[in-house]
């Protein structure tokens, strides 16, 4: 079975040096830290108990920092958001749109593990981590460093195979991503070193990924690819504030070149996730397929819908991932994976 993109099927499974994952994922977040889901998530399920269910993926955990980081959503103790509607999280679902600024919320990747929460997975699953705290290239490395550390010593407690996913594109951070994404050698000079120091802790046969938005060019990319550290990519992540004006009708989806975050006395504008990703991520795969970038591309960014799945396969995505259809289309979370695993269930040589 070939397409257009120049693919072979192979087998029925989604496999990255020899850890079989469901051929769907999930975005960093969407499940929480385990896999257990947010609060909102319960009445969905009661509502609607055949639709809502991400069944048939493989988990990526909300991205974590090294250190404890309350960010803009401060969480309880089940790692819930304290805040009924947090203020940090603007939803238009009449317009298929989000805008978030969490920042990163959460206890800490050493907290993570003496709780076990990502261990306890029994399924392989991603973990999706970020040196955020650093202002500095080498503070940025120290705190790899240390991620990569922690999850070495606490490697052989996990029940299930696991990848690391590295984020470098988080728009609500400290350090801007946008701003660094103009400075191409800098920045893959950076995230390949990160790579290094993590293959340095989890050993050569571990799975490893990199999580970017758009503003990376496929150059940068293709840096990033030929480097060897890295085994996929995650695209997209969401599109910070007023970037891509030529794709992104910043004003008419939000009234405003404000944004309500900012409106609500948030200190930064957030990013924005749903339906406008959707060509934005499809041109990008194509750009990269055709720069030459040939590691497993796994996409995602608007999928609210089943025909979404198409349009990613077709561009040259290896799998998609879901994300904000969570929360903006909840009833389409099953028939987007079903369609999903007819069209990427397989592994596929490039």
């Amino acid at each position: 079975m070939s397409t257009n993109t120049g693919r072979s099927l192979m087998k029925k499974v989604f496999e990255i040096k020899g850890v079989h994952f469901d051929p769907v994922f999930v975005q960093s977040g969407t499940l929480n830290f385990g896999g257990e889901g947010w609060r909102y998530h319960k009445p969905l399920k009661v509502v609607l108990p055949e639709r809502f269910d991400f069944s048939g993926t493989t988990d990526v955990s909300k991205t974590t920092t090294f250190a404890p980081r309350q960010g803009n959503m401060p969480l309880d103790g089940n790692l819930q958001p304290k805040e009924l509607f947090p203020k940090c999280i603007y939803v238009d679902h009449a317009k298929g749109i989000a805008l978030n600024a969490v920042g990163l919320s959460g206890p800490g990747m050493p907290a993570l593990l003496e709780r076990r929460i990502l261990q306890n997975k029994t399924r392989p699953s991603i973990i999706s981590i970020m040196a955020a705290d650093g202002k500095t290239t080498n503070e940025r490395l120290e705190e790899t460093d240390r991620l990569g550390l922690v999850l070495a010593k606490a490697k052989g407690s996990f029940r299930a195979p696991f990848g690391v996913e590295n984020n470098i594109s988080c728009p609500n951070t400290d350090h801007d991503p946008a701003e660094k994404a103009k400075q191409e050698k800098a920045l893959a000079e950076e995230v390949i070193e990160q790579g290094r120091i993590l293959r340095h802790h989890l050993g050569s046969d571990a799975v490893q990924g990199i999580k970017i938005n758009p503003l990376m060019t496929t150059r940068t990319a293709l840096l990033i690819q030929d480097s060897g550290v890295y085994d996929y990519i995650m695209v997209s992540n969401t599109i910070p504030w007023l970037e891509l004006p030529e794709w992104i009708d910043w004003r008419k989806l939000f009234g405003s070149e404000t944004s309500p975050l900012i409106k609500r006395g948030l200190k930064q504008p957030g990013g924005l996730s749903g339906a406008p990703l959707l060509p934005i991520v499809m041109r990008w795969i194509i750009e990269a397929r055709a720069a030459g970038i040939t590691i497993p591309i796994i996409a995602g960014g608007g999928v609210l819908h089943p025909k979404d799945v198409d349009i990613l396969y077709f561009a040259g995505a290896t799998s998609i991932s879901l994300g904000s259809v969570a929360f903006l289309k909840p009833h389409n979370v099953q028939p987007i994976i079903k369609r999903a695993n007819q069209l990427f269930g397989g592994i596929y040589e490039y």
